[in-house]
């Protein structure tokens, strides 16, 4: 089992991550060290990780962090510009899903 979980989740505290990793046999925490409630989107790597996980069960080595690529309530005036944010984020995001899960994806048409 993999748990995921941001170090600052104001919805899901980092210790109950913990709590729940340590409770299920052979499960591994995966961290971001990072804001905002979910870890989908805001790391490609951690990304990565997760699909290797549905994709082919591999855990990511014991104790694994992953940076935050993009700071979601960046204030401008200290990062750049709103617009540079917003197209740093409009960058990062479309890599951050691997093409193994772009691939597997089937949607039934109707």
């Amino acid at each position: 089992m993999l748990v995921t979980n941001k170090l600052f989740d104001p919805a899901t505290r980092y210790e109950g991550a913990e709590f729940v990793a340590n409770l299920l046999p052979n499960a591994r925490l995966l961290t971001v060290r990072g804001w905002g409630h979910t870890t989908l989107f805001s790391s490609h790597l951690a990304d990565q990780a997760v699909a290797l996980y549905l994709l082919q069960g591999t855990l990511p080595d014991v104790g694994t962090v992953y940076d935050q690529d993009f700071v979601p309530f960046a204030d401008a005036t200290t990062t750049g510009t709103a617009s540079a944010n917003a197209e740093m984020q409009a960058r990062v995001t479309p890599t951050m899903v691997p093409n193994a899960v772009r691939n597997s994806v089937h949607i039934k048409k109707n």
